[in-house]
């Protein structure tokens, strides 16, 4: 994402990055999904009204609406963070509270810095595949049971490689 400008205004750096490239609403959610477990007491906001996420994945079910919104403290910055993501609209709105170091006194160039590789991520989550359900029961049943081949024995598998997202059209 590009960092399109940043200002302070009562406590709080209020910014405004530039997608890459435009995406749906799934792909929104999907980049909320993947930075909920960054969020510490995550709160999850469909047109300004909170919604009850018993579990992340509740995350990708959010019907369509005009903008979704992750706040929280992040685990990543160490600060409060407000990210608002709009639907059929290429920016989103940051909001990270000036309480550290980082982001007290704070020009262009270093809060680009500190908030360029955070933003960039949440893209790069927009463009992953959602996980299924296999998935999601196989990270709930993930102890060691005796039916399992011992690590080192364990072959690499066609479906351990990393998908790589197509091409945005």
């Amino acid at each position: 994402m590009l960092l399109v400008g940043q200002h302070e205004e009562d406590g709080w750096i209020r910014s405004t990055f530039n997608l890459t490239y435009r995406v749906a609403w799934e792909q929104l959610l999907l980049a909320v999904y993947g930075a909920y477990r960054y969020f510490s007491d995550p709160e999850v906001l469909v047109d300004g009204e909170p919604v009850d996420i018993a579990d992340p994945t509740d995350i990708l079910s959010i019907a369509e609406d005009r903008n979704i919104m992750l706040r929280g403290i992040s685990t990543v910055i160490t600060a409060p963070l407000m990210i608002t993501f709009y639907n059929q609209v290429h920016f989103v709105n940051v909001s990270v509270g000036a309480v550290n170091d980082e982001f007290r006194d704070t020009d262009y160039e270093k809060y680009n810095k500190s908030m360029c590789q955070l933003m960039d991520s949440m893209e790069i989550m927009m463009h992953m595949p959602a996980p299924t359900i296999e998935e999601k029961s196989s990270d709930e049943d993930s102890g060691a049971g005796d039916d399992e081949e011992p690590a080192d024995e364990a072959q690499p598998s066609a479906a351990a490689e990393p998908a790589i997202p197509p091409p945005p059209a």
